[in-house]
Protein backbone atom coordinates (compact mmCIF):
# COMPACT_ATOMS: atom_id res chain seq x y z
CA UNK A 1 0.00 0.00 0.00
CA UNK A 2 1.69 3.47 -0.83
CA UNK A 3 -0.18 6.67 -0.19
CA UNK A 4 -0.85 7.63 -3.75
CA UNK A 5 -3.30 4.69 -3.40
CA UNK A 6 -7.26 5.28 -2.27
CA UNK A 7 -7.21 4.06 1.22
CA UNK A 8 -9.63 3.02 4.29
CA UNK A 9 -9.17 5.39 7.13
CA UNK A 10 -10.85 4.85 10.62
CA UNK A 11 -10.48 7.90 12.67
CA UNK A 12 -11.79 7.28 16.38
CA UNK A 13 -12.48 10.86 18.58
CA UNK A 14 -12.78 10.75 22.75
CA UNK A 15 -15.16 13.38 22.68
CA UNK A 16 -18.10 14.28 20.02
CA UNK A 17 -16.58 16.43 16.96
CA UNK A 18 -19.06 19.48 16.49
CA UNK A 19 -17.24 21.21 14.68
CA UNK A 20 -18.64 24.79 15.19
CA UNK A 21 -17.87 24.43 18.93
CA UNK A 22 -14.16 24.13 19.35
CA UNK A 23 -11.05 24.26 18.39
CA UNK A 24 -10.38 20.29 18.62
CA UNK A 25 -13.75 19.44 16.48
CA UNK A 26 -12.43 21.65 13.87
CA UNK A 27 -9.58 20.31 13.80
CA UNK A 28 -10.69 16.63 13.42
CA UNK A 29 -13.50 17.93 10.60
CA UNK A 30 -10.61 19.41 8.72
CA UNK A 31 -8.99 16.23 8.71
CA UNK A 32 -11.71 14.34 7.49
CA UNK A 33 -12.80 16.37 4.86
CA UNK A 34 -9.20 17.08 3.63
CA UNK A 35 -8.95 12.72 3.36
CA UNK A 36 -12.66 12.69 1.70
CA UNK A 37 -11.24 15.21 -1.03
CA UNK A 38 -8.43 12.70 -1.28
CA UNK A 39 -10.18 10.22 -2.25
CA UNK A 40 -9.86 8.40 0.70
CA UNK A 41 -12.62 6.41 2.45
CA UNK A 42 -13.40 7.60 6.17
CA UNK A 43 -15.29 6.07 8.94
CA UNK A 44 -15.62 8.32 12.60
CA UNK A 45 -16.18 6.64 16.01
CA UNK A 46 -16.61 8.13 19.31
CA UNK A 47 -14.31 5.52 21.80
CA UNK A 48 -16.96 5.20 24.18
CA UNK A 49 -19.55 3.90 21.53
CA UNK A 50 -20.81 0.16 21.89
CA UNK A 51 -18.81 -2.41 20.22
CA UNK A 52 -16.44 0.26 18.57
CA UNK A 53 -13.54 -2.30 18.10
CA UNK A 54 -15.64 -4.82 16.59
CA UNK A 55 -17.27 -1.88 14.08
CA UNK A 56 -13.50 -0.83 13.35
CA UNK A 57 -12.50 -3.93 12.76
CA UNK A 58 -15.82 -4.39 10.38
CA UNK A 59 -14.81 -1.47 8.69
CA UNK A 60 -11.32 -3.01 7.77
CA UNK A 61 -8.97 0.43 8.17
CA UNK A 62 -5.68 0.56 6.35
CA UNK A 63 -4.69 2.78 8.46
CA UNK A 64 -6.25 4.20 12.38
CA UNK A 65 -6.71 7.62 13.75
CA UNK A 66 -6.73 8.16 17.52
CA UNK A 67 -7.88 11.30 18.81
CA UNK A 68 -6.67 12.54 22.23
CA UNK A 69 -5.75 10.25 25.55
CA UNK A 70 -8.93 8.60 26.39
CA UNK A 71 -9.24 6.79 22.92
CA UNK A 72 -5.20 6.02 22.68
CA UNK A 73 -5.19 4.41 25.97
CA UNK A 74 -8.72 2.28 25.60
CA UNK A 75 -8.33 1.45 21.51
CA UNK A 76 -4.62 1.66 20.92
CA UNK A 77 -3.59 -2.07 22.59
CA UNK A 78 -6.94 -3.57 20.98
CA UNK A 79 -5.60 -2.17 17.57
CA UNK A 80 -1.69 -3.24 17.36
CA UNK A 81 -3.00 -6.76 16.05
CA UNK A 82 -4.36 -5.42 13.21
CA UNK A 83 -0.82 -4.51 11.64
CA UNK A 84 -2.13 -1.07 10.24
CA UNK A 85 -0.29 2.32 10.82
CA UNK A 86 -1.54 4.10 14.16
CA UNK A 87 -1.83 7.59 14.00
CA UNK A 88 -2.30 9.38 17.58
CA UNK A 89 -3.47 13.65 17.05
CA UNK A 90 -2.72 15.10 20.55
CA UNK A 91 -3.99 18.50 19.60
CA UNK A 92 -1.26 20.06 22.26
CA UNK A 93 0.67 19.11 24.95
CA UNK A 94 -1.91 18.81 27.67
CA UNK A 95 0.68 18.95 30.46
CA UNK A 96 2.41 21.57 29.25
CA UNK A 97 -1.27 23.80 29.56
CA UNK A 98 -1.85 22.48 33.14
CA UNK A 99 1.90 22.91 34.01
CA UNK A 100 1.39 26.77 32.93
CA UNK A 101 -1.76 27.03 34.75
CA UNK A 102 -0.01 25.61 37.78
CA UNK A 103 2.51 28.00 38.29
CA UNK A 104 0.31 30.73 37.29
CA UNK A 105 -2.78 30.07 39.53
CA UNK A 106 -0.05 28.60 42.42
CA UNK A 107 -1.21 24.91 41.91
CA UNK A 108 0.88 21.43 42.80
CA UNK A 109 1.82 20.28 39.93
CA UNK A 110 0.70 16.79 40.45
CA UNK A 111 -1.54 16.79 37.54
CA UNK A 112 0.54 17.56 34.80
CA UNK A 113 3.35 15.30 35.81
CA UNK A 114 0.68 12.89 35.56
CA UNK A 115 -0.70 14.12 32.10
CA UNK A 116 3.13 13.70 30.77
CA UNK A 117 3.26 10.22 31.62
CA UNK A 118 -0.31 9.75 29.65
CA UNK A 119 0.63 11.83 26.63
CA UNK A 120 4.19 9.83 26.81
CA UNK A 121 2.48 6.21 26.68
CA UNK A 122 -0.21 7.66 23.91
CA UNK A 123 3.08 8.10 21.95
CA UNK A 124 4.72 4.38 22.43
CA UNK A 125 1.52 2.74 21.74
CA UNK A 126 0.94 4.57 18.21
CA UNK A 127 3.33 4.65 15.05
CA UNK A 128 3.52 8.05 14.85
CA UNK A 129 2.30 11.03 16.89
CA UNK A 130 1.33 14.49 15.68
CA UNK A 131 1.16 18.20 17.34
CA UNK A 132 -0.05 21.65 16.01
CA UNK A 133 2.73 23.12 17.07
CA UNK A 134 6.51 22.65 15.50
CA UNK A 135 8.05 22.28 19.03
CA UNK A 136 5.82 19.95 20.70
CA UNK A 137 6.87 17.19 18.54
CA UNK A 138 10.64 17.79 19.57
CA UNK A 139 9.38 17.31 23.19
CA UNK A 140 7.57 14.39 22.93
CA UNK A 141 10.85 13.18 21.00
CA UNK A 142 12.87 14.01 23.89
CA UNK A 143 10.34 12.35 27.17
CA UNK A 144 9.97 9.20 25.06
CA UNK A 145 13.67 8.98 23.80
CA UNK A 146 13.42 8.18 20.17
CA UNK A 147 11.43 9.87 16.78
CA UNK A 148 7.91 9.23 17.52
CA UNK A 149 6.09 12.50 16.44
CA UNK A 150 6.28 15.67 14.28
CA UNK A 151 4.31 18.69 13.34
CA UNK A 152 0.88 18.61 11.46
CA UNK A 153 -1.28 21.67 10.36
CA UNK A 154 -4.19 20.61 11.48
CA UNK A 155 -6.29 23.27 10.80
CA UNK A 156 -7.18 24.34 7.27
CA UNK A 157 -8.60 27.66 5.33
CA UNK A 158 -9.82 28.25 2.61
CA UNK A 159 -9.28 31.46 1.06
CA UNK A 160 -12.73 31.86 -0.61
CA UNK A 161 -14.15 31.54 2.88
CA UNK A 162 -13.21 34.89 3.80
CA UNK A 163 -14.60 38.13 1.74
CA UNK A 164 -13.22 41.53 2.52
CA UNK A 165 -13.56 42.84 5.78
CA UNK A 166 -15.78 45.91 6.13
CA UNK A 167 -14.65 47.22 9.84
CA UNK A 168 -17.52 49.80 11.72
CA UNK A 169 -15.81 51.73 14.19
CA UNK A 170 -13.58 50.40 16.96
CA UNK A 171 -14.95 46.73 17.28
CA UNK A 172 -12.19 44.57 18.69
CA UNK A 173 -13.78 40.42 18.92
CA UNK A 174 -12.09 37.77 20.82
CA UNK A 175 -13.29 33.91 19.62
CA UNK A 176 -13.93 31.43 22.16
CA UNK A 177 -15.97 29.73 24.41
CA UNK A 178 -15.76 29.15 28.44
CA UNK A 179 -15.20 25.64 28.14
CA UNK A 180 -11.37 26.11 27.49
CA UNK A 181 -9.89 27.37 30.89
CA UNK A 182 -7.71 29.34 29.35
CA UNK A 183 -10.07 31.87 27.37
CA UNK A 184 -11.77 32.40 30.61
CA UNK A 185 -8.43 33.15 32.68
CA UNK A 186 -7.73 35.68 29.65
CA UNK A 187 -11.14 37.15 28.90
CA UNK A 188 -11.44 37.66 32.96
CA UNK A 189 -8.00 39.13 33.60
CA UNK A 190 -8.15 41.76 30.44
CA UNK A 191 -11.78 42.70 31.43
CA UNK A 192 -10.44 43.51 34.78
CA UNK A 193 -6.66 44.69 33.81
CA UNK A 194 -7.03 46.52 30.31
CA UNK A 195 -10.65 47.01 29.63
CA UNK A 196 -11.42 50.01 31.94
CA UNK A 197 -8.32 51.66 31.56
CA UNK A 198 -8.39 51.27 27.67
CA UNK A 199 -12.10 52.94 27.15
CA UNK A 200 -11.24 55.48 29.19
CA UNK A 201 -8.36 56.82 26.63
CA UNK A 202 -10.56 55.15 23.59
CA UNK A 203 -14.25 55.77 24.70
CA UNK A 204 -15.84 54.64 21.68
CA UNK A 205 -13.89 51.30 21.58
CA UNK A 206 -15.92 48.39 22.09
CA UNK A 207 -15.62 44.39 22.43
CA UNK A 208 -17.11 41.36 21.14
CA UNK A 209 -16.48 37.81 22.86
CA UNK A 210 -17.81 35.35 20.00
CA UNK A 211 -18.67 31.35 21.99
CA UNK A 212 -20.67 30.03 24.53
CA UNK A 213 -19.97 31.10 27.97
CA UNK A 214 -21.91 29.56 30.55
CA UNK A 215 -23.31 31.87 33.60
CA UNK A 216 -20.91 31.36 36.35
CA UNK A 217 -17.92 31.71 34.19
CA UNK A 218 -19.48 35.41 33.31
CA UNK A 219 -18.22 38.62 35.03
CA UNK A 220 -20.12 39.10 37.87
CA UNK A 221 -20.74 42.79 36.08
CA UNK A 222 -20.35 42.42 32.49
CA UNK A 223 -18.45 46.32 31.58
CA UNK A 224 -19.81 48.78 29.81
CA UNK A 225 -19.09 48.23 25.80
CA UNK A 226 -18.68 44.35 25.97
CA UNK A 227 -20.97 42.10 24.33
CA UNK A 228 -21.03 38.27 24.77
CA UNK A 229 -22.54 36.84 21.62
CA UNK A 230 -23.06 33.48 22.62
CA UNK A 231 -22.47 30.92 20.22
CA UNK A 232 -22.50 31.81 16.74
CA UNK A 233 -22.95 30.05 13.10
CA UNK A 234 -19.67 30.19 11.02
CA UNK A 235 -21.78 32.34 9.08
CA UNK A 236 -22.26 34.56 11.82
CA UNK A 237 -18.81 34.80 13.32
CA UNK A 238 -17.41 35.48 9.79
CA UNK A 239 -19.44 38.95 9.97
CA UNK A 240 -18.58 39.40 13.29
CA UNK A 241 -14.74 39.32 11.79
CA UNK A 242 -15.60 41.50 8.57
CA UNK A 243 -17.23 43.85 11.04
CA UNK A 244 -14.23 43.64 13.21
CA UNK A 245 -10.93 46.33 13.43
CA UNK A 246 -8.53 44.01 15.77
CA UNK A 247 -8.58 40.46 17.31
CA UNK A 248 -7.45 40.21 20.58
CA UNK A 249 -6.33 36.77 22.63
CA UNK A 250 -5.24 37.94 25.85
CA UNK A 251 -4.00 33.75 26.55
CA UNK A 252 -1.65 33.67 29.60
CA UNK A 253 -1.46 29.85 29.50
CA UNK A 254 -2.11 27.31 27.19
CA UNK A 255 -0.31 25.03 24.63
CA UNK A 256 -0.39 23.95 21.18
CA UNK A 257 -1.58 25.95 18.11
CA UNK A 258 -4.45 28.67 18.88
CA UNK A 259 -7.28 28.24 15.97
CA UNK A 260 -8.79 31.72 17.20
CA UNK A 261 -5.51 33.52 15.76
CA UNK A 262 -5.14 31.57 12.77
CA UNK A 263 -8.85 32.38 11.88
CA UNK A 264 -8.16 35.70 12.19
CA UNK A 265 -4.97 36.11 10.40
CA UNK A 266 -7.00 34.15 7.48
CA UNK A 267 -10.18 37.15 7.68
CA UNK A 268 -7.36 39.55 7.39
CA UNK A 269 -8.07 41.01 10.95
CA UNK A 270 -4.81 42.43 12.80
CA UNK A 271 -4.58 40.80 15.98
CA UNK A 272 -2.89 41.19 19.49
CA UNK A 273 -1.71 38.13 21.42
CA UNK A 274 0.68 37.07 24.23
CA UNK A 275 3.62 35.23 23.87
CA UNK A 276 1.75 32.21 24.92
CA UNK A 277 -0.75 33.04 22.15
CA UNK A 278 1.99 33.29 19.61
CA UNK A 279 3.29 29.89 20.11
CA UNK A 280 3.87 27.94 17.18
CA UNK A 281 3.42 31.13 14.80
CA UNK A 282 5.47 33.75 15.41
CA UNK A 283 8.84 32.77 13.99
CA UNK A 284 8.45 29.11 13.38
CA UNK A 285 8.95 26.95 10.20
CA UNK A 286 10.66 29.55 8.50
CA UNK A 287 8.18 31.92 8.19
CA UNK A 288 6.28 34.27 10.81
CA UNK A 289 3.12 35.19 11.63
CA UNK A 290 2.58 39.01 12.02
CA UNK A 291 1.46 38.96 15.25
CA UNK A 292 1.54 41.82 17.83
CA UNK A 293 2.86 40.84 21.18
CA UNK A 294 1.06 41.97 24.90
CA UNK A 295 1.97 40.39 28.12
CA UNK A 296 1.87 43.59 30.39
CA UNK A 297 -1.92 45.66 31.17
CA UNK A 298 0.57 48.66 29.77
CA UNK A 299 2.00 46.90 26.75
CA UNK A 300 -1.83 45.73 25.75
CA UNK A 301 -3.27 49.42 25.97
CA UNK A 302 -0.24 50.93 23.93
CA UNK A 303 -0.73 48.33 21.12
CA UNK A 304 -4.28 48.40 21.08
CA UNK A 305 -4.01 52.36 20.62
CA UNK A 306 -1.39 51.87 18.07
CA UNK A 307 -3.17 49.85 16.04
CA UNK A 308 -6.65 51.30 16.05
CA UNK A 309 -4.62 54.95 14.58
CA UNK A 310 -2.36 53.78 12.78
CA UNK A 311 -4.61 52.60 9.39
CA UNK A 312 -1.24 52.31 7.44
CA UNK A 313 0.06 49.56 10.24
CA UNK A 314 -3.26 47.91 9.70
CA UNK A 315 -3.60 47.06 6.63
CA UNK A 316 0.06 45.78 6.55
CA UNK A 317 -0.88 43.30 9.13
CA UNK A 318 -4.47 42.57 7.20
CA UNK A 319 -2.12 41.24 3.47
CA UNK A 320 0.66 39.80 6.08
CA UNK A 321 -2.22 37.78 7.74
CA UNK A 322 -3.49 36.37 5.06
CA UNK A 323 -0.74 35.50 2.78
CA UNK A 324 0.97 33.54 6.14
CA UNK A 325 -1.92 31.27 6.14
CA UNK A 326 -2.29 30.33 3.03
CA UNK A 327 1.29 29.81 2.70
CA UNK A 328 0.98 27.19 6.38
CA UNK A 329 -2.84 26.57 6.78
CA UNK A 330 -3.84 27.13 2.97
CA UNK A 331 -5.72 24.30 1.65
CA UNK A 332 -3.15 22.88 -1.06
CA UNK A 333 -0.52 23.08 1.33
CA UNK A 334 -3.02 21.22 3.79
CA UNK A 335 -4.39 17.68 1.30
CA UNK A 336 -0.33 17.40 1.03
CA UNK A 337 0.35 17.43 4.72
CA UNK A 338 -2.41 14.64 4.61
CA UNK A 339 -0.88 12.61 2.29
CA UNK A 340 2.44 12.96 3.13
CA UNK A 341 1.31 12.25 6.80
CA UNK A 342 -0.59 8.82 5.85
CA UNK A 343 2.93 7.76 3.90
CA UNK A 344 5.14 8.68 6.12
CA UNK A 345 2.90 6.56 9.02
CA UNK A 346 2.64 3.47 6.65
CA UNK A 347 6.42 3.73 6.03
CA UNK A 348 6.96 3.25 9.98
CA UNK A 349 4.43 0.98 10.75
CA UNK A 350 5.55 -1.58 7.52
CA UNK A 351 9.04 -1.48 9.91
CA UNK A 352 7.57 -2.33 13.13
CA UNK A 353 5.46 -4.85 11.42
CA UNK A 354 7.97 -6.76 9.63
CA UNK A 355 9.72 -6.67 13.27
CA UNK A 356 7.10 -8.38 14.99
CA UNK A 357 6.19 -10.89 12.24
CA UNK A 358 9.96 -12.23 12.38
CA UNK A 359 10.64 -15.86 13.45
CA UNK A 360 12.35 -15.48 16.99
CA UNK A 361 16.01 -17.09 16.27
CA UNK A 362 17.02 -19.57 19.32
CA UNK A 363 20.00 -18.26 21.66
Amino acid sequence: MTSKHKVRIAVIESTPVLRELDASSRAMADLLDAFTSLGHQCGLWLHGDDDVTEQVVGFAPDVIVLSRPPATLALAPRFRSLQVPLIYFGHDLHHVRIQRESELLGRPPTHSRMLQQVEKQCCMLCDYSVFPGPEEGSTMNTLVGKEVAGYFPYFCFHEQDFPERRPSGKKLIFVGGSNHGPNVDGVLWFLEHVWHQLRTDTPDVVLSICGLWTNQNLPASIPEGVTFTGPLSELHLSSQLQESILSIAPLRYGAGIKRKIVQALAAGLPTVTTSIGAEGLHSSLGMSAPLLIADSAEEWIAVIKDVLRDSTLRRRLSLDGKEFVARRFGTAVFLEECQNLLTHAQQIASTRIELSTEPSTAR
